[in-house]
């Protein structure tokens, strides 16, 4: 009776360690299939404004594709990307990996930096020529330069002196 005691206490531990086992291994093969997280965060460049570096944070996934917006995509999992035009663009990013495809899109702003203009650039050739010498009536004139249509908008003024010895002023 203990022979037959002992070799059913064997064969249920034996049952119930093959249960663990297939239990476990279902297990395995579930986590294999999870989905990826998708997610990312970029940086705007600051000097020219229209340069973005894209930061993956994705998990559980071996394949991205990149889509910018503008018509323009990328595979790699950290792109930089350039923009040609200021704009409100939508990213999105699909992650594919074993568990299957996720994606995720943000949208960002591109305002470019302006370049500071030469002065002499807003005129045409004959006023820069003719900008050289002033003939003054007063004894100082003042100069204010006004810029309201960029991001960099502002005001400048300068004072020029006239000098005692002439009625004009070499620029």
């Amino acid at each position: 009776m203990r022979d037959k005691l002992r070799r059913k206490f064997k064969v249920f531990v034996l049952a119930g360690v093959l249960a663990s086992l297939v239990h476990l291994s279902s297990c395995i093969e579930e986590s294999a299939t999870v989905p990826p997280t998708v997610a990312f965060t970029y940086t705007i460049d600051e000097e020219t404004g229209n340069t973005v570096t894209f930061n993956n944070n994705s998990l559980k996934a071996n394949e991205y594709t990149w889509s910018f917006g503008d018509g323009n995509t990328s595979r790699e999992r950290d792109p930089v990307h350039t923009y040609a035009a200021d704009n409100t663009y939508t990213v999105e990013l699909i992650a594919t990996g074993d568990g299957g495809t996720r994606e995720t899109s943000q949208d960002i702003v591109i305002m470019k930096v302006p370049e500071e203009p030469d002065f002499f650039s807003v005129f045409d050739d004959q006023f820069a020529a003719s900008a050289r010498y002033f003939p003054f009536q007063q004894t100082s004139v003042d100069v204010i330069a006004q810029d309201r249509g960029t991001k960099l908008a502002g005001e400048a003024s300068l004072r020029i002196d006239v000098p005692e010895n002439g009625n004009s002023y070499a620029g």
